[in-house]
């Protein structure tokens, strides 16, 4: 197989039968890099260790590219927060986690509301 394998640097819950990180196919989305000659990428996701978890700052992550031949078009696109959901239920899961920051919030202001 020529998916690469995240050997350092990924979040536990996505570790494979290989014993380091795999990534999953994002069923329904594709990138088009190039019109002309109709080229569309699949898209592939692994969700990363997460710095606070470790008490650092940052993470190192070491990725062993697998092809056989030649590769065109590489792109990897990086962004903020684990995202161990489906791609369609990301909205929701990011409402969920804003939500989730604020009960305390709404809690400790339920001490001083008069009812």
């Amino acid at each position: 197989d020529e998916l690469p394998l995240v050997r350092t640097g990924f979040n536990e819950k996505w570790r494979g039968e290989s014993g380091y990180g795999e990534f999953r196919r994002v069923e329904g989305f594709s990138i088009f890099v190039d019109m002309e000659r109709a080229m569309e990428l699949p898209l592939y996701k692994i969700v990363l260790a997460s710095p606070s978890d470790f008490g650092v700052d940052h993470i190192d992550v070491v990725v062993q590219w697998n092809f056989k031949t030649a590769c065109e078009a590489l792109t990897v696109v990086l962004r903020r927060g684990h995202v161990h959901c489906k791609e369609e239920d990301f909205p929701l899961a990011e409402f969920n986690s804003e939500v989730k920051k604020m009960l305390p919030v709404r809690r400790y202001a339920e001490n001083y509301l008069a009812t």
